[in-house]
């Protein structure tokens, strides 16, 4: 076994290789959810404040941070509206239903107040569930290919200073 000083990158077991994850699918996002008391620590976890100031960078910083935030608690795949929601008689309805609520409301506590009175004034839906939440902001914050341009050329000119 390779000493942490001397390992080069490479492994010899392909089970400890980390670098590849292996992505699981999931039919709908009632799959695989954690149980309610391991949630708790998302309220003890910090984003900075969305504001509506339109800076593509600092929507995606804070999107990247939401993101990994639930990703700790295996909560992610709420926030997908391209996963499917589970059917009335699924077994986890109800479990997902309140999980989806206490992360779109963990999301909603982390945008300024006048740009969710925006977003809930122009949103078709309700904005309850995770989905429905990060879909409207991510629809006010969207990026389009002149921003995401302008986004690598910003981080490339700070790398390179």
């Amino acid at each position: 076994m390779p000493s942490i000083a001397s390992w080069n990158g490479s492994l010899t077991s392909a089970n400890n290789d980390w670098r590849v994850l292996t992505v699981r699918t999931r039919y709908n996002q009632a799959e695989d959810l954690p149980p309610y008391e391991a949630t708790v620590h998302l309220f003890s976890i910090e984003l900075p404040l969305l504001t509506d100031t339109r800076d593509c960078f600092l929507y995606l910083i804070w999107r990247r941070r939401a993101v990994m935030a639930l990703q700790a608690l295996d909560l992610d795949h709420l926030i997908y509206a391209g996963l499917p929601r589970p059917g009335r008689d699924d077994p986890n309805v109800h479990h997902w239903l309140r999980l989806s609520r206490l992360v779109g409301f963990w999301l909603i506590q982390h945008i300024e107040e006048q740009l969710f009175l925006e977003i809930q004034e122009s949103a078709p839906c309700r904005m309850v569930l995770a989905d429905e939440v990060f879909q409207e902001i991510e629809a006010r914050f969207g990026t389009t290919s002149e921003e995401i341009d302008e986004l690598i050329s910003r981080l490339e000119s700070e790398e390179d200073s």
